[in-house]
């Protein structure tokens, strides 16, 4: 399992900073890739999905708003 950071916006909420080439330079590091940095909405964690990463850290959304996403 590899998570990765995006530090620049971490804890910030404006959404993920990451693209589908990071996402597949990293799927060759490791099997799992989890992301964090800037997520905010269920439709962030809906892009991250289409790109597909294998799951999401949410902490920020956690202490601002809640997770309250169902499909």
């Amino acid at each position: 399992t590899l998570i990765y950071t995006a530090i620049d916006v971490e804890g910030m909420g404006t959404g993920p900073l990451i693209s589908k080439e990071i996402v597949d330079l990293l799927r060759g590091k490791a099997d799992e890739v989890i992301y964090a940095g800037g997520v905010s909405t269920c439709e962030h964690i809906k892009q991250l999905r289409d790109l597909g990463l294998d799951g999401v850290i949410v902490g920020y959304m956690l202490y601002v708003r809640g997770v309250d996403c169902y499909e």
